[in-house]
């Protein structure tokens, strides 16, 4: 078979900067009991607490036990214990962007419904009842702590072992601000909530920015990213991050077209990049440092001191830098002599090499071929 041969150019890179803005917070936010104040019995007056920033609130019918009553032995205190018919809990305050909600159950059979939506304590969007189909449910091994009671002694034994039935509700097509958790005919006792919200990513038609976030986020689709690999003191190098995932507290510098991507929790850890450049700045202020270089038009890195730098962003120190610094790719530039020993598999691959399950417009290699999709 006649060898193909592909040599791959890059051309030169212009862009227009009308103005740079990346700015995104991913995480989850726990509600164990430890949030909620402990009562003898069920509380007379509606209840609020705070966690992490956000304001909950939970009714009457909701509480804490602090006595050894809970449900199969638990000791007290570790559980939420809903009161039939009656117990709800939501936030009161919005949290942007909820992309799931997984709630543990501890103990008893009661149905219970999420409601979500984007007005606080509305009960008519988004109805999902634990019990209906599209919910993923399955069994997680927690620690928690037992009771058994000898007369009037009481023996409490830390970090025992039980298999615990979660409940997954998909949130991300809808992604509302708010929910509320309502259990029907019956006593529910659940261990813990866990809410995973998304802040929106937005590239405007400058098309570059720095980005940085407190978690591990999965790189949106037709978003690139790379890290700071070195600098000479009057250039910088990036290099493109190929694993999918941009490590927690890692300043990274983004490119797409503009829009609005949602950068939600990544479900693969990821090892913090060896000998990035960049620094990541998720709280509004300014840098220790007495000078520091953020991104600019061009793209370039220009010198700043002392200014405020936004949360969510990047930037670079580089000692005795000059007061921009330009930018290159650490990327293959030409691609020769590339001989396939199988080209009779039907698969799509782009220009650089990399395998495209669902193609669209634009032109790929597919059996040694250079085909065009329009």
């Amino acid at each position: 078979m006649k060898q193909k041969f592909l040599r791959l150019t890059l051309m030169g890179i212009a862009m227009m900067f009308m103005g740079i803005s990346a700015q995104a917070q991913t995480g989850t936010i726990t509600i164990t009991s430890e949030n909620l104040d402990g009562t003898s019995s069920y509380p007379t007056t509606d209840q609020t607490f705070t966690v992490d920033g956000v304001d909950f609130g939970y009714n009457t019918g909701v509480y804490r036990p602090t006595a050894n009553n809970t449900p199969s032995g638990w000791a007290g205190g570790q559980v939420i214990q809903f009161k039939k018919n009656s117990g709800k809990l939501y936030n009161t305050s919005a949290i942007a962007n909820i992309v799931k909600v997984k709630i543990w159950r501890a103990s008893g059979t009661a149905h219970f419904t999420l409601y979500s939506g984007n007005s606080a304590k509305t009960e008519d969007n988004g109805i999902v009842d634990n019990a209906k189909t599209g919910v993923t449910s399955g069994t997680e091994t927690v620690k928690y702590s037992t009771y058994s009671k000898s007369g009037k002694t009481v023996t409490i034994t830390d970090n025992q072992d039980i298999d615990l039935t979660y409940f997954e509700f998909d949130l991300s097509s809808s992604k509302p601000s708010y929910f509320n958790i309502a259990v029907g005919n019956g006593t529910l006792y659940l261990y813990k909530i866990e809410i995973t919200y998304a802040v929106p990513m937005t590239i405007t038609a400058a098309e570059w920015a720095s980005f940085s976030s407190t978690s591990e986020v999965a790189i949106p689709e037709g978003v690139k990213a790379y890290y700071a690999s070195s600098s000479d003191g009057s250039n910088v190098t990036l290099k493109e991050i190929t694993t999918g995932i941009i490590p927690a507290n890692e300043g990274v510098v983004i490119n797409g077209t503009a829009n609005t991507y949602y950068a939600n929790s990544s479900a693969t850890s990821a090892a913090n990049i060896t000998g990035n450049l960049l620094k990541p700045w998720t709280t509004a202020g300014t840098p220790s440092e007495a000078t520091y270089y953020t991104l600019a038009a061009g793209p370039t890195f220009k010198q700043s001191i002392g200014g405020t730098l936004a949360a969510g962003k990047a930037y670079l120190v580089i000692p005795d830098g000059a007061r921009e610094l330009t930018i290159s790719f650490d990327e293959t530039t030409a691609i020769q002599n590339i001989e396939r020993a199988t080209v009779n598999d039907n698969r799509y691959y782009t220009l650089d090499g990399r395998e495209v399950k669902n193609p669209t417009k634009g032109i790929y290699i597919v059996n040694g071929k250079k085909v065009v999709i329009k």
